[in-house]
């Protein structure tokens, strides 16, 4: 990835605690010794929920973006179904008027 130029996603690194003092040594290379070698294009994303003891070497190195959940399972939903599925309500069952009915009343029924 770091010479192809492609995306790479850690995610829930909470559940990984222990294993964090090498990832940050691992960026760290990167962003050091290998700088030249990193291709342009290349991202480094990592998912987190808050800890106390996540390495502060790590987070000093990234540009944070904190995001909260939205409260209750309808608000999850709607933010989430809204995110992925925009679009599809035109879109599911083109040919298949059965199916783009069942399609939209779930929808609608999760909103």
């Amino acid at each position: 990835s770091v010479r192809d130029g492609k995306w790479t996603l850690l995610a829930n690194l909470h559940l990984a605690i222990d294993w964090l003092p090498k990832l940050a040594e691992v960026v760290e290379t990167i962003q050091g010794e290998q700088a030249g070698q990193v291709h342009s294009s290349f991202r480094l994303f990592l998912t987190t929920h808050p800890r106390d003891t996540f390495p502060t070497t790590l987070i000093q190195r990234c540009e944070l973006l904190a995001m909260e959940a939205p409260q209750g399972i309808r608000a999850h939903l709607t933010r989430d179904l809204g995110r992925t599925l925009r679009g599809s309500w035109d879109t599911v069952g083109e040919e298949d008027v059965a199916l783009r009915i069942v399609w939209r009343r779930m929808l609608v029924s999760l909103a």
